[in-house]
């Protein structure tokens, strides 16, 4: 019942360690939410769930699933910051958005 989760730009090793985490939280009952941070999957930086609107890179899981529902982990640079804050590292930290980023909150 969770989506499934992709992530970009990331060593493999890392990747896999954070996928995991995301993983274990779900098998707990306590899943993260698509569309908010989430703590504990990056050492001490927080991530972001991004729904998902392009799923063609998920070719075996849409295979498996025709309507596959999916999420990005999107990880933050150096200094917590996403690919849609001002001041995001993107020569460091590159990695495409699969889904449109989050709404700015005013103030």
């Amino acid at each position: 019942g969770f989506p499934e989760v992709i992530t970009y730009g990331l060593p493999p090793r890392v990747a896999q360690s954070c996928l995991n985490r995301i993983g274990q939280q779900v098998s707990a009952g306590k899943p993260p939410r698509v569309g908010a941070t989430i703590d504990r999957v990056f050492q001490g930086l927080r991530g972001y769930l991004l729904a998902a609107s392009d799923t063609s890179d998920l070719v075996v899981a849409g295979q498996a699933y025709p309507e596959t529902i999916a999420a990005q982990l999107v990880w933050p640079d150096e200094h917590g910051r996403f690919p849609w804050d001002s001041g995001y590292n993107r020569r460091r930290c590159p990695q495409p958005l699969i889904g449109p980023p989050p709404a700015r909150r005013a103030g």
